[in-house]
């Protein structure tokens, strides 16, 4: 009923949308990219000269009630600069302006319908109140993903999961290529690799491990594992509400609604102690070595370095024995 009442008013102010956001072309542009080449750099008329904008009503998870956005249905932009090839991809990373990423899986875009909004109606600012995790008005532009959720009921249950602000960058990846120092050991345990999918979707965003994730938070297993100068049950806390532990703290936790935080919270500090094993420096990463660093030094090396140091022993005597017959 939402959508019905607002749908005329808001068809109407699309006949002069070019206006109700004008910014720089610098500033509201759209860069598309795959596999870490860029394939498209838009502006918002750009966009527009391709894809109709639509009025959308939708439950806004984080202002808890019902928002109105003109925005573009996002599968079309993925299908004209991607083809229709982009659904055989594992992810999309979304960078936002604060350095802030998300990662969002393709059989989500596949399955349920994603809108990018770039205005409110009426020329209102282009922000929201932060009431899920707190962090009080925080601006949108230039671009906010958003999910028609008022008849989806999957999508209604999986809360803010997936819903990006300022998203300045779209790039579709697979995920071992783009971030091959983030995957736990091969031998590791179920609830680690659990771990592993929950620390992409609630801590990737703003957080890196060995180098690689977003850059809003701190890194977290190198040079030290977090896991090795946090006690674990502080560590639960801190992912679960850090504003009880640290005020005005810029970390919101993981999302309020989502079912099981408690056990979705023990995962994600299984994958992290698994991590603690696995540090890579990322300098060597970024420069394609594995970076990996030893616990000890391996034994195949051992024997080469004692070799070593048996044949410059062996030369010391002579020289030795040289200068006696002078």
């Amino acid at each position: 009923m939402g959508y019905v009442r607002l749908s005329l008013a808001l068809t109407a102010l699309l006949a002069i949308a070019p206006g109700v956001r004008a910014l720089d072309p610098i500033e509201d542009s759209l860069e598309l990219r795959r596999s870490g080449q860029s394939v498209a750099k838009l502006a918002l008329s750009d966009i527009r000269g391709k894809v109709e904008p639509t009025a959308v009503v939708v439950s806004d998870p984080f202002e808890g009630e019902e928002a109105a956005y003109l925005a573009f249905r996002f599968n079309i932009i993925l299908t004209l600069f991607f083809g229709n090839g982009w659904q055989q991809w594992d992810e999309l990373l979304f960078t936002s302006t604060d350095g802030a990423q998300a990662l969002v899986p393709v059989d989500q875009f596949i399955k349920h319908t994603a809108q990018l909004a770039f205005a409110e109606p009426d020329g209102k600012e282009f922000s929201l109140d932060d009431k899920l995790t707190g962090r009080g008005r925080q601006a949108l532009e230039p671009y906010y993903l958003v999910w028609d959720n008022l008849q989806d009921i999957e999508m209604a249950e999986k809360g803010a999961d997936g819903w990006v602000m300022r998203v300045k960058s779209v790039e579709i990846i697979r995920f071992d290529e783009r971030f091959p120092n983030t995957a736990p050991p091969k031998e590791a345990s179920k609830i680690v690799r659990d771990g592993f999918v929950a620390f992409r979707k609630h801590c990737m965003s703003c957080h890196r491990v060995n180098g690689e994730g977003g850059e809003d938070g701190v890194e977290l297993n190198y040079p030290m594992s977090v896991t090795e100068y946090l006690k674990e049950d502080y560590l639960s806390k801190w992912i679960l509400a850090p504003q009880d532990l640290r005020l005005e703290t810029k970390m919101a936790g993981i999302s309020k609604d989502l079912r099981d935080r408690d056990l979705v919270a023990d995962d994600i500090i299984a994958y992290l102690k698994a991590m603690a094993s696995e540090k890579r420096d990322p300098k060597d990463a970024a420069r394609g070595f594995s970076g990996l660093v030893p616990k000890t030094v391996p034994k195949r090396i051992a024997p080469q370095v004692t070799d070593a140091v048996k044949v410059s022993k062996k030369k010391k005597p002579s020289r030795k024995k040289k200068k006696g017959r002078r």
